[in-house]
């Protein structure tokens, strides 16, 4: 019998994995399981692209902003 949802999420990783890979000993498994695990890898990576990716944009934004006030500076010190 399957646990209730309220008792998975109580359920620590640690017991999570140790139910699942107990489970698996008796479970066979097609084409499917091994395709999302490649999908999970693949959205994992594009994941970690996108984190950095995004804090490029922002320091680049923070530099033409620095660079936009200090052409402002200069042009309203002439």
């Amino acid at each position: 019998m399957a646990e209730s949802l309220e008792q998975l999420r109580a359920m620590s990783i640690k017991d999570l994995i140790h139910n699942h890979d107990e489970l698996a000993k008796h479970t066979v498994v097609g084409t499917k399981h091994y395709l999302d695990e490649i999908h999970r890898r693949d959205t994992e990576k594009a994941t970690g692209t996108m984190v950095v990716l995004t804090w490029s944009i922002a320091a680049m934004t923070l530099i033409m902003m620095a660079a936009t006030i200090v052409n402002i500076l200069i042009f309203l010190g002439k």
